[in-house]
C-alpha cells in the first residue's frame, strides 16, 4: 500500500505484508508479519495500531510536511493526494487482521490494541479520529495541528542540543522557576520577554548577568516548564557552535512554534574573533532573522569579552583609534535588546534561599541557619547553588560542615 505525500513507521509494512498474506492464504508468512507487527508496536511504546499512524502524521518529516514549511498553500493536486493516501492509511488501520491470521493459523493472536501507555492529547484526538472520521475530517484536522503545533521533532519534544543539528532531549531537566527565590523581579522581566515572543509581539535577545550559582541558567531552564506546551522550544548551543547559528535559525524558520536559542556561561578571551559573527547576528545583516527565536545566553562577564587595565589605550600610543578598537570589544553585550541582572547572594539572601528550600522539600532540622552557614564557608560560598547542594546534602544524609 503506497503513500504519496505520508510517512509511516516500519509497521506499515509489516501491516502490508499481513494484508498480502492473507490474500494468498499464506498462513506460515502471515504469522511472522503480524509477529513483526506486534513487536514493532510494542517496542515503540504502544500495541495500538490508531496511535501509532497518529504519531507518525504528527511527527515524522515528510513530503507533505516540508511543503507546508515552505509557507505555501496545498496545492488541489497534493490535497487530493492526501485524501488518498488516508484512505489507504484508514484502510489499513480498520482491517481484521487478528481475526483473519488467526483463522488462517487455526490459534489465537496477541491484540493489536490494549497496550498503549498513554498518548499525549494531540495523539489521542488524532487516534480518535482515525477510529471514526472520514478522509476530509482528518485532513483538516491533521493540517491545522501542523499550522499550530509545527511539525517534524520540533513538536514532538521540548527541548534540544544543538550536534550538527537539532538532537532531541527526551526527558529534559523539568525545572521550576518557582525554586529561584529572592530574584523575582529578574524572573518577570524574563517571562514577559517570553510572552511577548509567544504572542508574536516584538521580543528582545536576552543575556543573563551574574555570579557563579546565582540562578541564571535554572531561569532559562524553567521556561519550559513554564511555557513549553504553549509553543516554546528550547535550543541549547555550545560556544564553540555560534558559527551554526544562522543555519539553526534557518531550521525553525517556518515553524508555527517559537524558539529560545539558548548559550550558557557565554564569554570570549581577549583576541577572539568568534564574537563578531555573533554581534553581526545581534544587529542584523543582509538576511533576516525569523520573527520566532530570540537569542538568550548566561555570562558571568558584563560585557563578555574579557578586559583589563592593560587593554585600555595607552595615552602615548600613536594609534588615535584606539579607543575604537576598546570600545569595539565591550559592544557586544549592548547587542541584547534585555540585559536581566542577577545579583550576588549575600548571608542573608543565601538563608532565605535555603530556608524557602527547606520548606518546599519537608526538610526540618536543628540550627538550620547555622548548619547553613557553615556548609557555605566549607563549600563554595553565598549562593542559590550552594543553598540547593546544601539541602540536598541535608536529604541524601550527607556532611554539611567540615569536621
Amino acid at each position: 500500500m503506497i503513500l504519496y505525500l505520508l510517512e509511516v513507521g516500519p509497521w506499515w509494512r509489516s501491516l502490508d505484508t499481513v494484508a498480502t498474506a492473507l490474500r494468498r492464504g499464506e498462513a506460515e508468512r502471515a504469522l511472522q508479519a503480524y509477529r513483526d507487527l506486534f513487536r514493532t508496536l510494542v517496542t515503540r511504546g504502544s500495541a495500538d495500531l490508531f496511535e501509532a499512524a497518529a504519531e507518525d502524521l504528527l511527527w515524522c518529516d515528510s513530503l507533505l510536511t516540508r511543503t507546508l514549511r515552505s509557507g505555501s498553500e496545498l496545492p488541489d493536486a497534493l490535497q487530493q493526494a492526501l485524501r488518498l493516501d488516508l484512505a489507504r492509511l484508514l484502510a489499513g488501520l480498520r482491517g481484521p487482521w487478528q481475526g483473519g491470521v488467526e483463522a488462517l493459523v487455526g490459534h489465537s493472536l496477541p491484540p493489536l490494541a490494549g497496550l498503549a501507555n498513554g498518548a499525549r492529547p494531540v495523539v489521542a484526538e488524532l487516534a480518535g479520529r482515525l477510529r471514526e472520521g472520514v478522509e476530509e475530517e482528518i485532513a483538516a484536522l491533521l493540517l491545522a495541528t501542523y499550522r499550530r503545533s509545527g511539525t517534524g521533532s520540533y513538536a514532538r519534544y521540548l527541548a534540544f542540543r544543538w550536534r550538527d543539528g537539532a538532537v532531541p532531549v527526551a526527558d529534559p531537566d523539568s525545572v521550576e522557576g518557582g525554586g529561584l527565590i529572592d530574584v523575582e523581579d529578574q524572573l518577570g522581566k524574563l517571562f514577559q520577554n517570553t510572552e511577548a515572543l509567544l504572542s508574536g509581539l516584538p521580543a528582545h535577545d536576552v543575556l543573563l548577568y551574574g555570579p557563579r550559582g546565582s540562578g541564571k541558567s535554572t531561569a532559562v531552564r524553567s521556561l519550559l516548564s513554564r511555557y513549553g506546551e504553549q509553543g516554546l522550544r528550547l535550543i541549547e548551543v555550545e560556544r564553540d557552535d555560534l558559527g551554526e547559528l544562522q543555519r539553526i535559525l534557518q531550521t525553525v524558520a517556518g515553524q508555527p512554534l517559537k524558539f529560545a536559542i539558548f548559550v550558557d556561561d557565554l564569554s570570549f578571551d581577549r583576541g577572539e574573533v568568534g564574537y563578531r559573527g555573533l554581534r553581526s547576528l545581534l544587529e542584523g545583516s543582509v538576511e533576516s532573522r525569523p520573527d520566532n527565536a530570540r537569542l538568550y545566553a548566561t555570562s558571568n562577564r558584563r560585557h563578555l569579552v574579557r578586559q583589563s587595565f592593560s587593554d585600555r589605550p595607552d595615552p602615548l600610543d600613536d594609534d588615535v583609534h584606539a579607543w575604537d578598537s576598546h570600545h569595539e570589544n565591550l559592544a557586544l553585550a549592548d547587542r541584547f535588546g534585555l540585559t536581566i541582572t542577577f545579583p550576588n547572594a549575600t548571608q542573608r539572601t543565601y538563608l532565605r534561599i535555603v530556608e524557602g528550600l527547606a520548606v518546599r522539600e519537608g526538610v526540618e532540622v536543628a540550627d538550620l541557619s547555622l548548619r547553613a552557614v557553615r556548609y557555605a564557608a566549607w563549600g563554595n560560598g553565598y549562593s542559590g547553588r550552594t543553598a540547593r547542594q546544601f539541602i540536598d546534602s541535608l536529604r541524601a544524609g550527607l556532611p554539611v560542615a567540615a569536621p
